[in-house]
């Protein structure tokens, strides 16, 4: 009788066990399926969103969009602020190229195409040195000057989308 009952018990856990392993094998199925699914569909309608002048944390922007502006950007300033920026802004797409000619801090230069596309970025600019050129290899439309960090701080890097209308709105 107890060899009976114990057999009872050894089918029902064999029982137990095989529904078990169903249960995870269709769970594990139906989870690497809907990843699939996802993946898909996430790679033919990759939606992505700006990054806002808020979400930069830029709460004043100033404008550099003459000439003689875009000659001067940031010469001769001793501190930048850490929500500060100043953004130049071209007419047409432009190869300018940057230096730091009396430029007394060290600055992220990020190159921006007309479609709010990050292009080219430098990092780190060396304060003072008017031999070295900062340059985007793609033309651009707007050039963004930080203070140096910010664009690993705020995780921008190449092809990150920008919300160019919120950059370019008044302060």
């Amino acid at each position: 009788m107890c060899r009976a009952i114990k057999m009872i018990k050894t089918k029902q856990k064999t029982k137990f066990i095989k529904l078990l392993l169903l249960i995870c094998y269709v769970l594990i199925i139906q989870n690497v399926w809907s990843q699939g699914v996802n993946h898909s569909i996430n790679n033919s309608t990759a939606i992505t969103k700006a990054i806002t002048k808020t979400q930069l944390g830029l709460t004043k922007i100033e404008f550099a969009k003459t000439a003689e502006q875009k000659a001067y950007g940031l010469m001769n300033r001793k501190s930048l602020c850490q929500e500060c920026a100043m953004l130049f802004v071209y007419d047409q797409l432009s190869t300018d190229a940057f230096w730091m000619r009396n430029t007394f801090i060290s600055l992220d230069i990020i190159f921006i195409d007309e479609d709010g596309q990050v292009v080219a970025i430098h990092n780190n600019t060396q304060p003072l040195n008017t031999s070295k050129l900062y340059h985007s290899p793609v033309k651009y439309k707007y050039a963004l000057e930080t203070n140096s960090g910010f664009a690993q701080q705020k995780n921008i890097k190449l092809h990150t989308k920008l919300d160019m209308p919120s950059l370019l709105t008044i302060n």
